[in-house]
């Protein structure tokens, strides 16, 4: 092979290598390994193409360059801009293409050229250029609802206890009497349940607005043991609404009520006509609305300008602002501050319709929004249906404001007489006296609770019955039809602590420190927090045809009484040495000074006999000129001799203030002397220090899977092959 044919081959592989780089650099070329143009993103996502590497087929020549333009091959799976720009709308696999053209780049020395998508030249011929992407778009991951988080603060754990039951009720002269008893058997603590009466009386007894009702409460002890009511204990809250379902079940809002707790739909307010007839659906009159014409609200108030999840709650929120000539900005507010705003009348529809199960399973069929919020009674062979508010924060409305203000409590046979939610009775006390209004910490839940303490001053002794009266109103005036068929609870408990107790003597016996046996008495009455005097209680020094020497009683005062009669021991002990084999022990007083253990004077120690009785009182208050005695540690310093015995006395040196040799505020600079002279070792080295140059380059140092800069430098190396080759050919041909 001559020089000349190797040159030329040489040329060829060093164009075919620069034709290799640039077409690596095309935006749209595949990089030859794994498909590169398959996408995958989930739906909602989007991707830009045009920075993605696809698949192009070139095609013939065009007259004339065209704009590119995209498309997707299904656009229920994923769209794309004109800009290149994929979404992902559903789970599936879709071919987004790119229809334009690319320009044919000529190599410049009569060998083949390149396509550009860019005229990188004045006059480049283009040629038709196909440029497809695979998509597969993934489901979104599901969201995870973000409930209100509770706040409420009742333990709702607490339930009445399994040692009390409740009776049944009877009516008396207008007086509802209630029984609970207190079983024989019946140990600590006693949860009675308040409410259990109530609940039963409201399901047997027709209850109206303007209505109320007296209770009479007795509890009757039949356990061998006294009670007090615990302090603190009275709990008037609604019930757990927990017991009532969830919000994935649907029979819960996601929206709190006043008392921290989620919604229950089965305590909404129902939705009644009388607040849409005429702006809504444009009738003369509320009982014109007909059932289904309640089923399309929303399509009637997006008519009125008012849509949305919340459509109803905005439309009311500008009713009652008009009616009232408010300025509020939430249903919330206004009705805790009025909660007699929402119903007035009573007159007006309640919202009540009459069908067959037939129609309204067709109109559930119909309106499938509806079976949630529906409130079913069987009459006859007729249904009376109602639907309850639909939206979060009216329903909450309509829960808040009855029991923040229309259901009224009372306790005590005064309040209970004077209770009557009626013009012709006292609003305003009845509507303080609301289930929202006995919060801790309030006055009305202090006076209740000074109620129920009172009750048992006396402590309820076996055989007695507790008498409670309380009662309940219902608001005449402002209980209107949206509380029809309204179904309510609370939770009412109090606990009557056991205050009888006992308490037991027993006389331990010690032979040289080893127990020789015990006595114990049998169990005293008392109660709790009786403080019992051991020093009354009688020494037994004789116990097994041996005398022994009282030592010492524990508790070494007194003993108050606790609940768990179990530890409620008074101990005396008693002691004896036998002569055969005395055993002493060495009792040592030390006085040390505090922090350092240095000894101030000599101890003070004696040998004992074993179990004899010690006192050094005396040895614990030495004196010692310039000190002051901080604190006495170690054993006892009375007592029995049961092993050795040490006690320190510790003290502090005494501060002497008028030292002249010794200046309180010595001048820093006369220290020894010594000059320390001026920056001999500076502080803060010449920020002007040279430093050493390095060899360490400044540039960064190409990542090793990065193909970009080898193909850079493999065009560079042609290109520069291919000038030496061509000057050398020129210089031959001169």
């Amino acid at each position: 092979m001559t020089k000349r044919i190797f040159n030329r081959l040489l040329a060829v592989a060093l164009a075919l290598c620069l034709m290799t780089s640039l077409l690596n650099l095309s935006a749209f070329a595949a990089d030859g390994g794994a498909d590169a143009s398959a996408i995958s993103l989930e739906a909602g996502q989007t991707v830009d193409l045009t920075q993605q590497a696809g698949t192009t087929v070139y095609g013939q020549e065009l007259e004339a360059p065209v704009d590119p333009s995209w498309s997707s091959s299904d656009e229920t799976v994923a769209t794309v801009d004109q800009a290149g720009v994929v979404t992902g709308q559903a789970a599936g696999t879709v071919t987004i293409t790119r229809e334009g053209c690319a320009y044919w780049v000529p190599a410049g020395d009569g060998s083949d050229g390149v396509y550009s998508f860019e005229d990188v030249t004045e006059g480049a011929q283009c040629v038709q250029a196909t440029t497809t992407w695979t998509v597969e778009v993934t489901a979104a991951a599901p969201e995870t609802p973000e409930y209100p988080e509770e706040t409420s603060t009742v333990d709702y754990s607490v339930r009445q206890s399994e040692s009390v039951s409740y009776d049944g009720y009877e009516e008396k002269d207008g007086v509802y009497v209630f029984h609970y008893t207190i079983h024989d058997g019946a140990q600590g603590d006693l949860v009675i349940d308040l409410a259990q009466a109530a609940l039963a009386m409201w399901n047997n007894e027709t209850q109206m607005p303007g209505d109320t009702f007296k209770f009479q409460i007795f509890v009757k002890n039949e356990s061998g043991h006294s009670y007090r009511y615990q302090d603190g204990s009275f709990v008037l809250a609604p019930e757990d609404t927990s017991l009532f379902g969830s919000i994935e079940e649907g029979s819960l809002l996601p929206v709190l009520t006043y008392d921290g707790q989620l919604m229950p739909i089965r305590f909404s307010g129902s939705m009644l006509p009388k607040y849409f007839y005429k702006d809504v659906f444009h009738v003369e009159e509320d009982v014109d609305v007909t059932f289904e014409m309640l089923c399309q609200i929303c399509d009637y108030l997006d008519k009125a300008g008012y849509s949305g999840e919340n459509a109803i709650t905005d439309y009311l929120l500008d009713y009652f602002n008009e009616k009232y000539t408010s300025d509020y900005s939430s249903l919330t507010q206004m009705f805790a501050d009025h909660p007699d705003w929402l119903d007035g009348s009573k007159l007006a529809s309640n919202g009540i319709y009459n069908m067959t199960e037939a129609q309204l399973q067709e109109y559930i069929a119909k309106y499938p929004w509806i079976e949630p919020f529906l409130y079913v009674q069987t009459s006859g062979s007729q249904l009376k249906v109602q639907i309850k508010w639909p939206e979060p924060e009216i329903s909450a409305v309509s829960y808040n404001s009855f029991y923040m203000g229309l259901f009224s409590v009372v306790y005590g046979q005064e309040n209970a007489e004077y209770l009557n939610p009626n013009p012709s009775g006292d609003l305003e006390f009845s509507r303080a006296h609301g289930v929202g209004d006995y919060l801790k910490g309030t006055d009305l839940y202090t006076e209740t609770n000074g109620y129920f303490a009172g009750l048992t001053a006396d402590p309820l002794q076996p055989q007695e019955t507790l008498e409670i009266w309380s009662g309940y109103g219902i608001d005449g005036p402002a209980m209107g039809n949206s509380y029809q068929n309204y179904e309510f609870t609370y939770y009412n408990t109090i606990t009557l602590e056991q205050v009888d107790t006992s308490y037991t003597v027993r006389h331990d016996y010690y032979t040289d420190g080893e127990l020789d046996g015990s006595v114990t008495l049998d169990p005293v009455s008392g109660m709790v927090g009786d403080a019992i005097d051991v020093t009354t209680i009688a020494q037994v020094p004789q116990y097994d045809n041996n005398t022994y020497t009282y030592t010492s009683t524990t508790p070494e005062a007194s003993l108050v009484l606790g609940k768990n009669a179990d530890q409620n021991v008074i101990v005396l002990r008693y002691d004896r040495t036998n002569s055969s084999h005395t055993t002493y022990y060495t009792l040592t007083v030390r006085y040390l000074e505090e922090g350092t253990d240095q000894v101030l004077a000599a101890p003070y120690s004696v040998s004992k006999a074993a179990l004899t009785y010690y006192n050094v009182t005396d040895y614990t208050d030495l004196a010692i000129e310039g000190y002051t005695i901080s604190q006495v540690t170690g054993d006892p310093v009375t007592g029995s001799m049961n092993g050795n015995k040490e006690i320190i006395v510790y003290y502090t040196a005494d501060e002497d203030l008028t030292d002249p040799e010794t200046p309180l505020n010595p001048d820093p600079g006369d220290s020894d002397g010594t000059d320390i002279g001026d920056g001999e070792v500076p502080l803060n080295p010449d920020p002007g220090t040279d430093v050493p140059d390095t060899d360490v380059p400044t540039t960064d140092i190409p990542e090793t899977g990065d193909s970009m800069g080898l193909w850079l430098a493999l065009a560079a190396l042609s290109a520069g092959g291919l000038a030496v080759l061509t000057l050398a050919e020129r210089r031959k041909k001169a």
